[in-house]
């Protein structure tokens, strides 16, 4: 056998092993497409009333609506924006209740103020829009009025202004 036909037999068996690992790899793709698919279905709510909504999320104290905002564990941006969030959230502030909502269990900070600490996983994933940290707007039967993402101290400072009815901070730099 000279080299010339040693390469093109070399280059063929390659080529095999490629598709089979083409096959593979599209393999695995459809399946992690069927489980996200499965899992989206599971999760999707689509006008959910106070039964199915966690009800320690609910406004409490007479408020009309819960601003929450949801964190994860071991996420810096979330460290960052959280004590934020607690030292905005003021008592029956123009009728918005508070609450920090993590799904780690004993994960919670030393001081989140006048916010309720909520770790439940599944009012978390109940809750969940795809990324951390977010801030969710809820009135009192359960129905999310607005999600945001809150990836900045600024974001977070305005998004909690907007949700109690004031003058939100503004955002950018200063002149």
């Amino acid at each position: 056998m000279n080299p010339t036909d040693a390469a093109l037999v070399l280059a063929w068996i390659v080529l095999v092993l490629l598709a089979f690992a083409c096959a593979g790899i599209l393999r695995q793709v459809r399946l992690v497409q069927a489980e996200v698919a499965e899992l989206r279905q599971a999760n999707r709510h689509l006008g959910p009333t106070a039964r199915e909504f966690p009800e320690q999320l609910l406004p409490t104290g007479g408020a009309e609506l819960t601003m929450a905002l949801l964190v994860s564990p071991g996420c810096t941006v979330c460290e960052e924006v959280t004590p934020v969030f607690t030292r905005e959230a003021k008592p029956a502030r123009e009728g918005v209740d508070f609450a920090v909502v993590t799904w780690a269990d004993g994960d919670q900070p030393r001081d989140v103020g006048h916010a309720r600490w909520v770790d439940d996983g599944a009012a978390y994933r109940f809750l969940d829009p795809g990324w951390t940290p977010a801030v969710l707007t809820l009135d009192a039967t359960g129905k999310v009025l607005a999600a945001e993402p809150a990836g900045s101290v600024a974001a977070v400072e305005s998004l909690v202004g907007h949700a109690a009815n004031r003058q939100p901070r503004q955002v950018g730099r200063g002149r």
